[in-house]
């Protein structure tokens, strides 16, 4: 969990970070692991749910790919599309961070 976070944000120890460099490796499940943390990451950007030393990390560090970014765009696109679904539907919607 929040090992996992610190580890896409660069802000584990060099040494902390090779120990996960070989987990994932070793582990194909640690992989998955990590494709749930980028996502719940991205969750939490988009609701305003970082420090803010984790929010600069986010850009520094995390959103450095084109794929990182297409995902933001699309997890963006996604959450406002239902946000205004629920509106459409008569259903409040959550006020979100951004």
């Amino acid at each position: 969990g929040d090992k996992l976070r610190q580890y896409l944000l660069c802000t584990l120890s060099e040494s902390e970070a090779e120990v996960i460099d070989l987990c994932i490796i070793d582990d194909e499940s640690l992989e998955a692991d990590l494709l749930l943390a980028e996502n719940d990451l991205f969750e939490a950007f988009l609701a305003g749910e970082l420090s803010a030393a984790d929010e600069e990390a986010f850009h520094a560090n995390f959103l450095t790919s084109a794929r990182r970014k297409e995902l933001l765009r699309d997890a963006a696109f996604f959450e406002e599309f239902a946000r205004r679904k629920l509106v459409e539907d008569g259903r409040p919607a959550v006020k979100r961070g951004r």
